[in-house]
């Protein structure tokens, strides 16, 4: 159980990976839309395509590059990655949680849960 902060940055991953699939699949539709609008200014006003772009896409996106740095971080080091990520993702997990309970906060939280449990002194 004191490794698994060896395996966040993947776990991280995965989420922003998960995240990108399940906004794909959700609206596919709007997806398509936004391929065949041309690759400038096809957000516009369009709630749908607000919420499918930067809800789904960007963010996942976003996930995906922090799980990679983190794994890098892990790899490269071999210390865990800095408390206060850990600690961050712990707080936007609860956030996001209390906003909307039914969100993937569970996982950003559950990723920074696991963040916070490693060795006191990690070695190299």
């Amino acid at each position: 159980m004191h490794n698994l902060w060896r395996h966040t940055g993947k776990i991280m991953t995965g989420i922003g990976i998960f995240h990108v699939i399940l906004f794909i699949g959700l609206f596919y539709q709007v997806a398509w839309d936004m391929l065949r609008s041309g690759a400038f200014n096809t957000v516009g006003q369009d709630a749908e395509r607000g919420l499918f772009w930067y809800d789904g896409m960007f963010t996942g996106l976003l996930m995906i590059l922090l799980g990679l740095l983190m794994t890098s971080w892990t790899s490269t080091t071999g210390r865990p990655v800095p408390r206060y990520l850990a600690i961050t993702l712990v707080v936007a997990g609860v956030v996001l949680i209390a906003v909307d309970p039914v969100s993937g906060g569970w996982l950003i939280l559950i990723a920074g849960v696991l963040s916070l449990l490693r060795p006191a002194e990690p070695g190299r």
